[in-house]
């Protein structure tokens, strides 16, 4: 396997973070994280119009930010393992996320797997893996 190729800088995320906390313990670190679907957001009109829906991108972003808040600088997002959207999050939900991020030794990737969840129902499941890029 090829190592990753490097990304370039990110851009600003359209995600506004409600809150995030994050709560460490001796086996790894418990994220949470909140996020309100605007109905007023200019990218919520078009994905899909008349029946708008919460862009699962979104979700995978809002996963990225949580993780990397805890992990060592010059970690990424390496690979998505699985997704699976079940309930889509609307104009006016509240999505939470909770997402264990286990203790790992220095420059291994770590698998998490992110549960967003809101008003009593599962809008997704992500697992992803999360690791050390080396500077260019």
């Amino acid at each position: 396997m090829n190592p990753p190729s490097p990304l370039p800088p990110p851009a600003a995320s359209p995600v506004v973070l409600r809150r995030l906390d994050a709560v460490p313990d001796d086996d790894g670190t418990t994220v949470t994280a909140q996020v309100r679907v605007d109905p007023a957001d200019r990218y919520l009109g078009g994905h899909f119009p008349g029946n708008p829906v919460y862009p699962g991108v979104f979700l995978l972003d809002l996963l990225e930010r949580a993780v990397l808040a805890v992990l060592p600088e010059n970690s990424r997002l390496l690979g998505v393992e699985s997704a699976r959207f079940t309930t889509p999050a609307r104009d006016g939900d509240t999505v939470e996320l909770s997402v264990r991020v286990p203790r790992g030794e220095p420059g291994r990737p770590r698998t998490v797997r992110a549960v967003f969840t809101g008003h009593g129902e599962r809008f997704a499941t992500i697992r992803a893996v999360f690791g050390h890029q080396e500077a260019p």
